[in-house]
């Protein structure tokens, strides 16, 4: 191996080290409410995550949204992280190496269509966002495209744990990964959630972070995940949540979980690069799938139906949800 060849590969391993140092919770919360309609909730949200390989598989599930929002518009969207993946062709370090286009590549051209259309994609981070300088990149994309202030479509990333308030629905992101899928928590960001989910003006509240609770995939057995679930599952016990949006595993996946509420814990990473299911998790799911596709939930007042499509749009598993 040349000396170039050496410097390029240790280079990268130095920033992704530095940028997983760099993870834990600053405390730097913020909450956006949006415009409210009066009286009932209503939304048609889409849900999706680990899909930035601007691949075919990318494009093949964004052409699916496209066609899904022409017929029965989206509202808004949902990343569970994971925003800018792996770059295809590439292995080892070189792999988290992109350049200034990589939004471009990973975000504006697969979703052209929805972002013209006015529609925003409201984002968590993930493992690989954490890698490199993407979690930096992200950070200033949102910032300099100001999709939100500008009432325009696009990304939507304000700080990496946030609140958004919408039509009566309440929907937290939180920031749960680190570079290395470890865990990445605190007690300030325990108390934020605590606080977000325990004042409930809206109707429905979903919460979102990258790990799964439970899983089939590849990462089912993750220390990350069972630590995880000692910080998480007590706050479902104590707030009233009504769907928690997860990905890392490129599989979708549903949970039941009875906290406080009957919780629907989702997994929607069937999308760019579909994985293997090679556990049984601890507890049973109601669905599962590495079939590619994407997720939606809409809700009208107090009824919501969560479903999981393919991409030539069958409905591969639908849950009826009821207040």
């Amino acid at each position: 191996m040349n000396k170039k060849k050496t410097y390029t590969i240790a280079l990268a391993i130095l920033v992704s080290f530095i940028a997983a140092a760099g993870t834990g919770c600053t405390g730097n919360f913020i909450s956006i409410s949006e415009k409210q309609s009066a009286g009932r909730a209503s939304a048609h949200i889409l849900l999706y995550s680990d899909i930035g390989y601007a691949n075919e598989g990318e494009y093949e599930v964004t052409e699916a949204i496209a066609a899904r929002h022409t017929e029965y518009p989206f509202s808004f969207a949902i990343s569970a992280g994971d925003n800018i993946q792996l770059k295809p062709g590439i292995s080892g370090p070189r792999s988290m190496i992109w350049g200034n286009d990589v939004m471009k590549e990973t975000f504006e051209l697969p979703f052209d269509t929805l972002i013209r259309d006015g529609m925003r994609f409201y984002a968590a981070m993930g493992n690989h966002d954490h890698q490199g300088l993407r979690k930096k990149i992200e950070l200033k994309y949102s910032k300099k495209t100001d999709a939100q202030k500008r009432g325009a479509g696009g990304f939507v990333l304000p700080a990496p744990d946030y609140v958004i308030r919408r039509n009566g629905i309440k929907i937290v992101f939180l920031d749960v990964a680190t570079a290395f899928s470890s865990l990445n928590w605190s007690e300030q960001r325990a108390s934020f959630v605590r606080r977000a989910l325990q004042t409930q003006q809206e109707k429905w509240q979903i919460l979102v972070f990258h790990y799964p609770l439970w899983s089939s995939g590849e990462h089912g057995r993750d220390k990350a995940l069972s630590d995880l679930r000692e910080v998480m599952l007590p706050v479902l016990k104590d707030c009233p949540v009504d769907f928690v949006i997860t990905g890392h595993d490129h599989h979708a996946e549903l949970f039941y979980y009875q906290g406080r509420v009957k919780t629907r814990i989702a997994i929607a990473g069937n999308t760019a690069k579909p994985h293997d299911l090679p556990y049984e998790p601890e507890i049973p799911c109601v669905f599962r799938t590495n079939s590619r596709g994407f997720a939606e939930i809409d809700i009208q007042d107090n009824r919501a139906v969560l479903t999981f499509r393919s991409t030539d749009g069958t409905v591969m598993f639908s849950d009826n949800v009821q207040k």
